[in-house]
C-alpha cells in the first residue's frame, strides 16, 4: 500500500505522497487521476476492515505533492462517496 496512515485527534488520516522531478508528464497534483482516488478509497477500506477498532473512526485523504524540493500539503484533498 503506497498510502501512509496518521490519526489526527478522532480522524483516521490517509495520505498520498507523490513526486516529480520534472513536469514532462504533468505535476505531483496531476497524476492523481480519478482512478487513483478510488485506489486509495479501496485501500483504506481494506485497511480500516483490518484495524477493527478504527473501523468507525472517520477518515479523510490528504494528499503530499513534492516538487523540485518543495513539499505541498493538501489536507481533505479528495473526498469518497
Amino acid at each position: 500500500m503506497p498510502t501512509l496512515h496518521q490519526t489526527d485527534r478522532n480522524c483516521l488520516v490517509f495520505v498520498e505522497v507523490r513526486e516529480r522531478n520534472n513536469q514532462q508528464f504533468g505535476s505531483a497534483a496531476e497524476s492523481i487521476s480519478p482512478a487513483k482516488v478510488r485506489k486509495l478509497a479501496f485501500s483504506a477500506e481494506r485497511f480500516r476492515q483490518a484495524h477493527h477498532a478504527l473501523s468507525n473512526m472517520p477518515c479523510r485523504f490528504d494528499i503530499v505533492c513534492i516538487e523540485n524540493n518543495e513539499l505541498q500539503w493538501t489536507p481533505h484533498a479528495c473526498t469518497v462517496d
